[in-house]
């Protein structure tokens, strides 16, 4: 998994661990519903994050390609640096455009799973030691099903 990957997944555990920390006394509700849901594993179900990131590694590929061929021409004068540099950064940020754009898709999806359920919290499974509503195979279904 991805670095960016893992940075949204300790995002989103840190949110809902800091959620958590306030919702003890909305637990003894009982109508206030709670599920998780296990980020990691709609992550690595959803196509749309493996193709981005066979995508940016490929990019990255070809951009290390053109450095091995301009350097066997001639050494990398500063102007060439400088324009390599420009170009993995533009990589980066399109990969990043695209993470954050499923990342939105993907918050849409729990809210709507949220609503479809009646859920007043859905928490990422990594910051919950336990729950009996785990609503991680509703989601990835979902996922799959509006593509």
């Amino acid at each position: 998994m991805g670095n960016i990957m893992k940075i949204i997944i300790f995002a989103f555990c840190g949110i809902a661990t800091l959620i958590g920390g306030f919702c003890p006394a909305l637990a003894d509700n009982a109508d206030f519903k709670t599920a998780v849901i296990d980020v990691g594993q709609v992550l690595n179900s959803s196509t749309d994050i493996r193709n981005a990131e066979k995508e940016h590694l490929e990019q990255i590929n070809n951009l290390l390609i053109s450095i091995k061929e301009q350097s066997d021409k001639r050494t990398l004068d500063e102007k060439y640096k400088k324009e390599l540099v420009e170009k993995k950064q533009e990589i980066d940020k399109n990969y990043y455009d695209k993470i954050t754009e499923i990342d939105k898709d993907l918050s849409k999806k729990v809210e709507m799973l949220a609503k479809e359920y009646n859920y007043d919290l859905i928490i990422a499974k990594d910051a919950v030691l336990y729950s009996k509503n785990d609503l991680t195979t509703n989601l990835i279904k979902k996922i799959k099903s509006s593509k």
